[in-house]
């Protein structure tokens, strides 16, 4: 058991060379620790309120921290020394975005700006103002040369995300916006906001091609699908609707308490929530073809796997099941020790990507359709069980089940609201797995 801290853990992160854990804190430090043999390596003392979150950069040699005390430092990961510490926004920052080349990313704040940084340097590039009200999203378009950012002041702006000048203010909406997508090509932008409306923009020239009416309550969610010819809205009036993105009409509206919603990769599907189930379109018919049922709790979240066949949906009931979007059968239910609000599925379909870390499917590792079908080497948390393999090695008593984990390849730590942190290396024999057509 790894002691030191005197207030809760709220993260921790291994290095990627898997040589260092960082462990932050609400005491206001971060702890640096050796990940074999257990030993502090270093206190990092800086901040003057909660450490919420740690990430090491790609070689491991510095780490970020971000705090309530509104700053993010930059710390050598080896001497402890603060190399930076980054400041300039003086509110909560709502939304981050890295550009397409991962060289910088923007940050959007209460204050009213939005600020780019340098990833390398941590420094300070641009602070882009013009806002007159909290900016609520940013984004960069898929090339990377156009930074969109929407605020609460009812407008959208489209900057240069090189010379960080403003290229465009698009006005037109009554009320706040709440979210914004480009669309697949870059071509245009979908803005969704307060006043129940989603309105389409010309992303070169800044024209209003569409205003698209129909939601009786805020609309806070919009994407297209990835054709680019529909969109999806989703709205406090408890609908998803589906928009033509051209005519500007409503193809089909979902009713129901919809939480999310998603295309599958060809456009051909669309997954809704609706309290407790999922729900299958056919986006050219527009006709329902399947409702999941098995969840006993609301689904937050749901994804397609890169082929369509298989669907995953996350609920409140701390499960993700794996599902057959032709038959509506369930293929496998992962029980998760967190509340997942967001899913999608790794590249090649063996495992799911969640906000609260990565899911490991022995069916989808051992999915014949596959071409390379794997298991993770690595342990996982799992229905309060370290699992491996699909076998549960050591089972978490209610009184030694943390506040958070990181797992790196047989190294599991755990962090505690008392301060403490635990880590815990499996010594595993090698598994080979046998595919059965």
């Amino acid at each position: 058991m790894w002691e030191g801290h005197s207030d809760p853990v709220n993260a921790i992160a291994f290095s990627p060379d898997s040589k260092t854990l960082a462990s932050a804190s609400s005491d206001s430090t971060v702890k640096l620790w050796n990940a074999k043999s257990g030993a502090l390596i270093q206190t990092l003392k800086g901040h003057s309120d909660w450490v919420n979150g740690v990430v090491f950069s790609p070689d491991s040699k510095l780490l970020a921290s971000a705090s309530g005390d509104s700053t993010v430092k930059v710390w050598d990961a080896t001497s402890g020394t603060v190399l930076r510490t980054l400041e300039g926004h003086s509110g909560y920052v709502n939304a981050v975005a890295f550009s397409s080349n991962g060289k910088t990313f923007a940050s959007a704040s209460s204050d009213r700006t939005v600020k780019m940084w340098d990833v390398k340097s941590g420094a300070l590039l641009r602070t882009l103002e013009g806002h007159s009200d909290d900016v609520r999203a940013v984004a960069f378009s898929p090339e990377g040369k156009t930074l969109a950012s929407a605020s609460r002041d009812r407008t959208v702006k489209f900057w240069d995300a090189e010379s960080c000048m403003v290229l465009q203010t698009l006005s037109g909406h009554s009320r706040g916006i709440r979210a914004m997508s480009f669309s697949p090509d870059g071509k245009a932008l979908a803005s969704a906001s307060e006043d129940w409306t989603i309105k389409v923009w010309n992303a070169g020239s800044g024209a209003l091609l569409q205003t698209l009416k129909g939601h009786s309550d805020y609309a806070r969610a919009v994407a297209f699908s990835p054709e680019g010819k529909t969109l999806v809205s989703a709205s406090n009036d408890r609908t998803v609707k589906v928009w033509d993105v051209g005519l500007g009409t409503v193809l089909q509206t979902l009713d129901g308490p919809t939480r999310a919603a998603a295309y599958s990769p060809d456009g051909s599907l669309l997954a809704s929530t609706s309290q407790n189930t999922v729900k299958i379109w056919d986006t050219g018919s527009r006709a329902l073809l399947q409702t999941l049922k098995g969840h006993s709790n609301y689904v937050c979240a749901v994804a397609f796997s890169p082929d369509g066949k298989m669907l995953a949906s996350a609920s409140n009931d701390g499960t993700v099941k794996v599902l057959d979007t032709s038959s509506g059968a369930v293929l496998q239910t992962l029980n998760a020790v967190f509340v997942i609000n967001s899913l999608s599925f790794s590249d090649d379909g063996t495992f799911l990507q969640t906000d609260g870390g990565p899911l490991y499917s022995t069916f989808l590792s051992s999915n014949a359709a596959l071409s390379e079908p794997h298991l993770s080497p690595s342990v996982i948390v799992l229905n309060n069980w370290v699992n491996c393999y699909g076998e549960r090695l050591l089972w978490l008593p209610p009184d030694h089940r943390p506040t958070c984990v990181a797992v790196e390849d047989c190294l599991v730590a755990f962090g505690y609201g008392s301060g403490r942190v635990l880590i815990i290396e499996f010594a595993l024999r090698n598994v080979h797995t046998e595919i059965h057509p």
